[in-house]
Parts: structure tokens; C-alpha cells; sequence
């Protein structure tokens, strides 16, 4: 254990012999030193977050609860996170609207959740699991984790057959450029429309001529050589159409790069009508620079060695920068780092396991000093029979190490650690044609500050604007106070130039009320409080999942995931039904945020006679004649838990977005969204929709939208856009305050707890009952100690194989993965 803390503090500080390094008779430019330590200071002022989600598996059946387990990483050292506290997680059904958004409350970069299909209609297909931080917003695309699994039913949504022509191909020379006179290796990348790759050969040419043949070795890449002349342009032919190379420049910088196992060996062929004697070579990875050589330059061309023991595992970038500090060229290569290996000691506690009996599981991690490690994990064991296995799956693993750095979807990640024969020489080719420049070398140089979308939250934030008086004008310096909960958590801020105010850094478990009050600087109570969507900073809600047809094929394998039968799929689905039942009777249903429905059924609904009110507006409801929508909220045991948008938006022709109400108006045969502002009523007199926003569900008897050309008549054209009339229970305080909301806010989901029979302790050996689980055990948040962990499980009344799958990172911020299967016997 000391050896790795030594080292890591060796790494930290390698950085600064740089500043005395000189090469021969060349020196260190200033400009290039200036560069790298711009870069350094950038990278730790900006450290990037990771994050990866395991799953207990990676296919569901409609209605199954999904659990997992949540990791963020920041900085070089894939250490656990303590920049950021709040998680957002998304699940997207197959046409990629959003399904659900919960926030997870992290600790050291850990946490757990579930996502549930809610009332999503039943359908068959990919589904996608996205999650990110706000922070992690700030650095692109690839910081964003995504997953797509199964999902079986017994509908199925439909799905692509692509055709063969429906494909694209890049190519990529190595280090960047086409220099003319220059031999260059050339990789190219053939992928579909859907992402994946696609094996193809061609040919390229120039001016009608072929000059090489070329033939994909790996899910559509492959390379091949060329040395490009002057005023020529290229192309290749495949599958008789014609994708064009990049152009031919005149001048630049070549880095061809060579593995000879123990060192890195860099040749650099420079092509300049300036006279050029050194370039520098600086090397990182994931931000922390490890390694900077000079090259000297003789009549163009220079080399040099670097001990590939110099860098952790994980992707190496190397950078070629000019006397004055330019980039000139950059190579993406892996390295892997025997200091880094870890090894995970495993073992059932009976070798043999029956129905309904308990076993355990015994763990250990071994680093690569071959001593103890501690580290954090998850762990599930389930089916392995209803769905394939698929061995060259993303793992926290290759997440860490790979994928967070390509750009793009990378198809079976696992494959590139599998061992395999050709695994290395194919990985090559994977950064060679879909590295990118995750770090903006040029922004670097430019010295310009990063543009953030948000900086770390340490909580949630509300935030709004005060405005008042006849003009509805912005109201600052207003004076505005906030509560929280029962708690009384509670501050006091002062609106700004624009009356807008923030409260920031709030803790919210759950759905919690709060309150908040304002009055003008002056002490005038006559404001109104707008307040912002909480969530409105965050992407785009859509996602664009293709549906292909099932049957993957593992190049490289002999595994390939079949299609089931229909007799196994009905049998299959009867279980799982049963499982599923029986799981979410035992969990807790009073857990917030996983509520009971609230449902209007229809449009036709009677007014209920419960609410005596002469109001004119209540008299108007009860002349609908059924055209209207009313909710009851007292017919309804859980709304107390629901925000009042929330309530609202179960009501036919209503939808709050924003905060903002809108009304699907009525017309003849048709119904129409109008952007309208609706006439709000509460209690028979006008208000503002913020007031009603401002009620907490329990104040509130009934909500009535009407819509209807003949029921609006009578307000005239001030309910153009549809009428809400809302009714207090007697003897409530809402009769349309200003200067104050009350309502209630949703933050961090309340775990649910994973439901495992443990027989003969929680329930009787004997009970009828049939245990269908397919997931036997999960275990999202688990402590290895040095010394290990012991963990215990109860088979179920399914005799199949069962896999065990375990995810972690070590203290000291290396990722690990193991597998293993194990049978469950009926005798």
C-alpha cells in the first residue's frame, strides 16, 4: 500500500523536472513550457467527472424495477468525486421520450436508485438509461453516461433492418494529416446509421487510378499506407460508391508512433519551408502530464523513445507542440500498467446450491503488489438463462479507462481487455480512427477561460423573480424569505437589479414543502413571486435510440445472443409477472416519489356534489353537463406527497410546463394547445396561476378544466385560453394571497430496498408462496475491506445457471470487474 501512494505522489511532482529538461543541444522553448503549464493549471482547476452506472442486469421485462448503483470519479486518479452531491439519472422509452428523471444524492461520488416504467405504455424494445452531472455537462458529450437495455413484452415496438448501403466511412490519418511527400498511415472507420459497425473492402485512387487495396479487420476499421503527392486529391470506392480522403496540404508535422512493447517510439517528420531544429513532445493522461521529451530535427525528421512504464493504464495522449507553442500534431495511444492490475479473489461459501437454501459469497481484492486493497462496489446475481450473456459489454472498467475519451458510441468495449489474440492491434485501430480531442489544445494556447454550463452542485437551488405593482415591474432589492420542511431549514435572501433571487445548496429528500415570502424594498406585500423551473438548465428531454432487428452477433466470439422461442418467451413471462408482483408488494409502497396513480378517466366526469360552494364558477361546473374534467383530490390517499403541478397534470387538457399552465382547448371535432394564458379561478374569484402553484395539495378540494367553446362563453374573451377553477377545503387560508407561495419541491429519490427472502429467518422455509426471482441479489453500496466481505443469499424455487457480476474501484481509483457462474440445483 505504500508503494502506490508513493507512486501516485511521484507522478504528481514528475511534471516538474520538465522545467530543467533540455535534450541534447536543443532546449525548451518557453512558449511550448508555457503551454504545458497552462494545461496543467487548467486540468486542476477544471478536474472531470466520470460516472458509470452498473445495473443489476442489462435486460428487463416490462415492469421490472431496474436498480443500480451509481460511481463519480474526478481527476486524473479516478478518485470518488466530492465535487458534485446531485446525480441526474434518465430513463428513455424506445422513441426516446423521457420516461423519468430522478436525482440521487451522492456521497464520495456513490449512490443508489431505481427507475420504474411508470405508466409508459407496455412495448418491446431499447430502452436508454442516461446520467450525468451538472459539472460533467461542461466537458462534452462523452462525460455523459448512457446505456441502452433490453426490455421484453409481449408487444414489441418496431424495429430498423438497415439496409446495406445505408452506411458512412471516415478516414483518419495518423496524427492528423495528409502531408504531401510524407508516407502516412491512413485508418478508416465504415459504420450504419445506427451507429454500428460495418465490415467493408475497397480501393482508393487518384485521377482514376487504384493505388491500394484496403479490407476492415474489426466492426469496420481497418488502415492501410499511402504517400501523397502533390495537387492531388484522393478517394475510395466501396461498394461502388465514393467517400472522399482528406485534402493534401503542403506543410505540416507527421507522428507515427510504434510499440516495441516496453517503449513507445515516436518519429516525427516535419515538412516546413522554416527552418525547424527541436519540437516537444508533452504526453497525459486524463489530464495529468506524465512525460515531455524534445525531439531534436535533423533534414525533417526526428525520434524518440519513452518508457511506456512511465504512464498508469489508461489512454495516453501524446502532443506535439512548435517552438512557439502551437500544437502541430497528437496520437491517442493505450497503455496498460501492471502496477494497476488488480486481482479479485472469489468463492461461493457452499459449492453447491439448492432451492431456498442460503449460500454466500467471499471477496478479496489483490493489487498489483500482490497485496490487500480496500475498495468500493456492487454486486448482483441473477438468471443467466432468459437472456444471453454478452461478454464484451461496457464495465465500469472500460468506462473509466476508455470510453469517457471516444468520441462517440463504442461497440463492445470489453472486447479491447478480452484477451484476444488480435484485441491490441484492434484497439489501436480504435483510437486511431475514433479518438478526438477531448482536450481543446488550441483553447489551451488561446489561454481561453472554459465556458461552464454549471459549475459543482452541492445541492438543489430555488430560484424565481419578485415583481409588483399595476405595470407588473421587477421588484429590487425585495426582500425574500425561504422555509424548508419541517425543519425549518430557512433563509433569508435580497432579489437583485432584475428582482431575480436563487436559493442555493438545499438539501431535499424526497418531496418536501416549503414557503416563501416576499414584499418590495419599501415593505409593500403587493408583489407576485415567479418561480423558475427547477430543472429548466438541463438537456434536451429526447434521445435518439435505434431499434434493430434482435440477434447480435459477437465478432471475435463464439458467443451470440439468440432469439427465444415463443414457448420459452410465454413461460419465461409468466414468472417474471409473478416475481414482479410479489417483489413490489414488498417494497416499501409508501416510499416517496414511487406513488399510487392518480388518474382521470375521462372527460365525462360529474361534478361531485361533496363541494357545497354557491360560487359562480362552481355553478358553472355543475352546468357542464359532463363537458368538463374535475379531480376530486380527497378521493386520492397520497397527493399530499405530489406537487400541485403534478395533480394538475393528471387532469385531461391541462399541462403545466415551466410553471406555466396551458389548456387543450375544445373545439368542433377537434381539440387544439392554445398559448393562451387560461383564467384562473380559485374559489370563485381571479387570481394568478402562481397562487395555485403556491397551494399544497391537501388545501385544495377540487380542480376543474374546462375547455369547452360552451362552457367558456360566458367569461367572454378572457378565457380565450381555457378556464382552471380551483376550490379550497372551507376554512383554508388560500383566498388568492400575494407576496407569498407555498408548495412543495422534489429532490434526491428515497432508495428503495431490494427485496430478498431470507428463508427460515424472514419467512417460513415452507411458505407457499413461489419464489420466481430473477435477480437474486443486489448489493449497490458495498464496503471491501482489506480483509474482505462476506455476503450472503437465498436461492430461489428456479433451478438454472446464475451469474454473479461484480463492479468496484479501489481507493486508490482503479476500476475492477469480475464474473463467474454458478448453478442452482432443484435436488
Amino acid at each position: 500500500m505504500v508503494n502506490q501512494v508513493n507512486i501516485i505522489m511521484l507522478r504528481k511532482v514528475i511534471f516538474i523536472s520538465i522545467l530543467f529538461f533540455s535534450y541534447g543541444q536543443a532546449q525548451v522553448s518557453q512558449p511550448a513550457l508555457d503551454f504545458i503549464k497552462n494545461f496543467k493549471a487548467s486540468e486542476q482547476e477544471f478536474p472531470r467527472e466520470r460516472i458509470y452506472l452498473h445495473t443489476d442486469r442489462d435486460w428487463y421485462f416490462f415492469g421490472d424495477r431496474i436498480w443500480f448503483s451509481a460511481y463519480v470519479v474526478a481527476g486524473p486518479y479516478n478518485f470518488n468525486s466530492e465535487l458534485s452531491k446531485v446525480l441526474y439519472v434518465e430513463f428513455y422509452e424506445p422513441k426516446g421520450d423521457m420516461i423519468e428523471r430522478v436525482a440521487i444524492e451522492l456521497s464520495d461520488g456513490r449512490g443508489e436508485g431505481s427507475l420504474t416504467f411508470g405508466e409508459e405504455k407496455v412495448r418491446e424494445g431499447k430502452y436508454r438509461i442516461k446520467a450525468y452531472t451538472a459539472w460533467a455537462l461542461n466537458f462534452g458529450e462523452s462525460y455523459t453516461f448512457k446505456k441502452d437495455v433490453q426490455v421484453f413484452a409481449d408487444q414489441t415496438f418496431d424495429q430498423k433492418v438497415l439496409s446495406e448501403n445505408d452506411f458512412d466511412v471516415q478516414f483518419f490519418p495518423e496524427s492528423g494529416w495528409l502531408i504531401e511527400g510524407i508516407p502516412t498511415r491512413v485508418g478508416f472507420k465504415a459504420i450504419k446509421s445506427d451507429g454500428y459497425g460495418l465490415n467493408v473492402q475497397g480501393a482508393v485512387y487518384s485521377d482514376g487510378v487504384e493505388l491500394t487495396q484496403f479490407q476492415s479487420s474489426h466492426l469496420g476499421m481497418g488502415d492501410f499506407e499511402i504517400t501523397p503527392e502533390s495537387n492531388k486529391s484522393y478517394y475510395a470506392v466501396i461498394n461502388e460508391e465514393r467517400f472522399e480522403l482528406p485534402v493534401v496540404v503542403s506543410e505540416g508535422t507527421s507522428l507515427r508512433l510504434n510499440d516495441s512493447g516496453t517503449e513507445y517510439e515516436l518519429n516525427v517528420h516535419v515538412k516546413s519551408e522554416v527552418l525547424t531544429n527541436s519540437l516537444l513532445v508533452f504526453a497525459h493522461v486524463r489530464g495529468e502530464v506524465f512525460s515531455a521529451e524534445v525531439i531534436s530535427i535533423e533534414n525533417g525528421y526526428g525520434t524518440v523513445s519513452i518508457s511506456k512504464d512511465k504512464f498508469p493504464t489508461g489512454i495516453v495522449h501524446f502532443t506535439i507542440l512548435n517552438e512557439e507553442g502551437f500544437p502541430e500534431a497528437e496520437r491517442l495511444v493505450f497503455n496498460k500498467n501492471e502496477v494497476d492490475k488488480l486481482d479479485v479473489s472469489f468463492s461461493l461459501s457452499e459449492q453447491r446450491t439448492r432451492l431456498r437454501e442460503e449460500n454466500g459469497i467471499r471477496l478479496r481484492i489483490i493489487d498489483g503488489y500482490e497485496e490487500a486493497a480496500s475498495a468500493t462496489a456492487s454486486i448482483s446475481i441473477f438468471d443467466d438463462q432468459p437472456e444471453a450473456y454478452n461478454p464484451f459489454k461496457s464495465t465500469i472498467y472500460t468506462r473509466f479507462y476508455l470510453e469517457t475519451e471516444l468520441q462517440g458510441f463504442v461497440e463492445q468495449p470489453g472486447y479491447y481487455f478480452s484477451g484476444s489474440e488480435d484485441a491490441g492491434k484492434h484497439l489501436d485501430l480504435l483510437l486511431l480512427t475514433q479518438g478526438w480531442r477531448a482536450y481543446d489544445m488550441m483553447r489551451i494556447k488561446r489561454s481561453e477561460p472554459l465556458e461552464l454550463v454549471s459549475l459543482p452542485e452541492k445541492g438543489f437551488k430555488i430560484s424565481g423573480q419578485v415583481k409588483g405593482g399595476f405595470f407588473k415591474r421587477s421588484q429590487k432589492n425585495a426582500p425574500v424569505f425561504f422555509s424548508l420542511g419541517e425543519t425549518e431549514q430557512a433563509t433569508l435572501v435580497t432579489a437583485d437589479e432584475r428582482g431575480r433571487f436563487v436559493i442555493p445548496d438545499l438539501t431535499i429528500r424526497g418531496v418536501m414543502p416549503f414557503e416563501i415570502k416576499a414584499n418590495s424594498e419599501s415593505g409593500k406585500t403587493n408583489v407576485d413571486i415567479h418561480i423558475d423551473d427547477q430543472f429548466g438548465y438541463l438537456p434536451e428531454q429526447e434521445e435518439k435510440i435505434f431499434q434493430t432487428v434482435s440477434g447480435i452477433e459477437l465478432e471475435n466470439s463464439q458467443h451470440s445472443i439468440p432469439e427465444e422461442t415463443e414457448e420459452n418467451f410465454e413461460e419465461i413471462l409468466a414468472r417474471v409477472k409473478s416475481a414482479q408482483e410479489e417483489a413490489e408488494l414488498l417494497i416499501d409502497a409508501q416510499m416517496e416519489l414511487e406513488l399510487d396513480e392518480i388518474t382521470v378517466t375521462s372527460d365525462r366526469l360529474a361534478y361531485s356534489e361533496s363541494v357545497e360552494s354557491n360560487d359562480y364558477a362552481t355553478q358553472i361546473v355543475k352546468n357542464t353537463a359532463g363537458r368538463s374534467a374535475t379531480l376530486n383530490v380527497q378521493d386520492y390517499e397520497y397527493t399530499d406527497h405530489l406537487r400541485t403541478s403534478d395533480l394538475i397534470n393528471q387532469i385531461p387538457g391541462a399541462r403545466v410546463i415551466n410553471n406555466r399552465l396551458f389548456i387543450e382547448r375544445i373545439g368542433l371535432n377537434t381539440s387544439f394547445l392554445t398559448s393562451n394564458e387560461p383564467l384562473v379561478l380559485l374559489n370563485g374569484s381571479v387570481t394568478s396561476f402562481n397562487i395555485i402553484l403556491g397551494m399544497q395539495p391537501e388545501d385544495i378540494e377540487t380542480v376543474t378544466v374546462l375547455r369547452s367553446e360552451v362552457d367558456l362563453a360566458i367569461f367572454g374573451a378572457q378565457a380565450i385560453g381555457g378556464a382552471l377553477v380551483v376550490t379550497s377545503k372551507r376554512g383554508e387560508r388560500y383566498l388568492g394571497q400575494r407576496g407569498l407561495i407555498r408548495g412543495k419541491i422534489g429532490g434526491y429519490q428515497i432508495p428503495a430496498e431490494f427485496y430478498m427472502p431470507k428463508y427460515g429467518v424472514t419467512v417460513p422455509r415452507e411458505l407457499d408462496q413461489e419464489d420466481n426471482r430473477i435477480t437474486l441479489l443486489w448489493e449497490p453500496l458495498i464496503e471491501v475491506s482489506r480483509r474482505g466481505i462476506q455476503l450472503p443469499f437465498w436461492a430461489n424455487d428456479a433451478p438454472s445457471t446464475y451469474r454473479v457480476v461484480l463492479e468496484g474501484i479501489t481507493e486508490l481509483g482503479t476500476p475492477f470487474y469480475h464474473t463467474e457462474i454458478f448453478e442452482i440445483a432443484a435436488q
